[in-house]
């Protein structure tokens, strides 16, 4: 950026500003509108929504008391300390000032349970995640203690496009950003909180505080497009041994797929925490109590495996010949590698403790024991150059799972597309391609 000639931070306030924002009132939408000048850019990595959450009672009137430090008698409201405040997000969309859609992530809370535990060590939730992200990892009595009161947060944003270049104003003129709320049931669980009516949460003294880059004359879009990353999202059903589910994502550069699992009923459930990333898991009467492992896998483009020219078997190598199973470590080399290039890949929670194999940290500051960090995924981006496979016109994405369920208990499969698009002018302005 050698021409830029300053800098300036700017905040700005919904357009359809409230007092408080809430899924229980039905006030589940906060919009931004972004303008600049031809010659400004959006820093788009410097996004973060500022705000004050407060969580309260079926009554709409009473904090939890986690923990019962009141000593009144604990009504016990949670969230997931993994994904934190990031689990309030369900829907994050960007549009231009025609309202032509640039990226829109469904299940962003999914999404950032995914990410999170699989990029962030011990000590970062230890440390600045809980700044970033309000989460608190591995301490989950930290997370229900911070619920009891109002959580000052400035939010990072996770998408595609806010891990993107700058952008130029003159390519979209005005950019809209919209964000969707989920549902109370979604994001908080615990003993009491389903008591009364359910419990919810409530976001106060909302606004968008963000970087414009200046330069010295307007910026003209080059004829191959402004370049930025993008995720899709895609959820379905999974109930049996032998699961193969397709996929038209409709992307040109597609660099990478995640998936993870959560029981079927676990979802938008106040019994349950939703931000697992469990095992594949069958039912016991009405309990969700038996977890199976993912025995092979395999990934493909148009009914060849690609770019795995073979299976992923993980049934004789983590046979341990005492009746257990040992950790499946080619999926999860794949997992991760998906999520950030392997060799990259420095700061993660996977453990033994975090995937119950004995060892690791097992004191009150540790991961939990057995809250695994699982997942399925693969890289199309095999060289790291952000070049990727084609399964745009036509080119079809399937991937088959073999796994212990039983036929009777469904789990949900949320899967997550990571792909480069591209803005390009016409004589009409510019459109998404990619």
């Amino acid at each position: 950026m050698s021409n830029l000639v300053s800098f300036s931070n700017a905040e700005t306030f919904p357009v359809n500003g409230i007092q408080k924002y809430s899924p229980k009132n039905n006030n589940s939408q906060i919009v931004f509108d972004l303008a600049g000048s031809a010659n400004q850019m959006l820093d788009m990595a410097s996004l973060r929504l500022v705000f004050t959450m407060r969580v309260l009672d079926g009554s709409g009137t009473q904090r939890p008391n986690n923990g019962d430090v009141l000593t009144t008698g604990a009504t016990e409201i949670q969230m997931d300390s993994r994904t934190g405040i990031t689990g309030i997000f369900q829907n994050i969309t960007f549009m231009d000032q025609n309202n032509n859609v640039l990226e829109s992530v469904n299940n962003m809370g999914r999404l950032m349970a995914t990410v999170m535990p699989n990029t962030m060590s011990r000590d970062d939730y230890n440390c600045w995640s809980q700044m970033r992200y309000g989460s608190y990892g591995a301490r989950q009595d930290q997370q229900n203690i911070a619920v009891n009161g109002d959580i000052p947060q400035c939010q990072k944003l996770y998408t595609g496009m806010t891990l993107s270049k700058p952008l130029p104003f003159s390519v979209v003129g005005k950019l809209k950003l919209q964000i969707s709320l989920c549902n109370s049931s979604q994001l908080l669980f615990g003993a009491q909180a389903a008591a009364n009516t359910g419990s919810t949460y409530e976001l106060r003294d909302v606004k968008l505080v963000y970087r414009v880059l200046n330069l010295p004359q307007p910026i003209s879009l080059p004829k191959q497009g402004y370049s930025f990353r993008h995720f899709g999202s895609f959820n379905q059903t999974i109930n049996s041994q032998d699961y193969q589910n397709q996929y038209n994502f409709n992307t040109q550069n597609t660099l990478a797929v995640i998936n993870t699992f959560v029981p079927s009923t676990h979802v938008n459930s106040y019994a349950h925490n939703g931000f697992q990333t469990s095992k594949l898991t069958n039912k016991v009467g009405a309990n969700y109590t038996t977890e199976q492992n993912i025995n092979n896998s395999s990934f493909l483009k148009n009914s060849l495996r690609s770019p795995l020219e073979f299976e992923i078997d993980e049934r004789v190598y983590n046979d341990r010949n005492d009746g257990k199973i040992s950790y499946d470590a080619q999926r999860s080399y794949y997992y991760l590698d998906a999520l950030r290039p392997y060799y990259q890949l420095n700061h993660t929670l996977i453990s033994p403790a975090s995937e119950d194999l004995g060892g690791g940290y097992t004191s009150s500051n540790a991961v939990d024991v057995g809250q695994e960090v699982y997942g399925l995924g693969i890289r199309y981006d095999q060289a790291q150059m952000m070049a990727g496979s084609n399964f745009s016109a036509g080119n079809t994405y399937l991937q088959r799972i073999r796994s212990g369920l039983d036929g009777n208990s469904p789990n949900e499969i949320y899967s997550y597309v990571y792909s480069m698009k591209r803005l390009v002018p016409t004589p009409n302005g510019a459109v998404v391609i990619g």
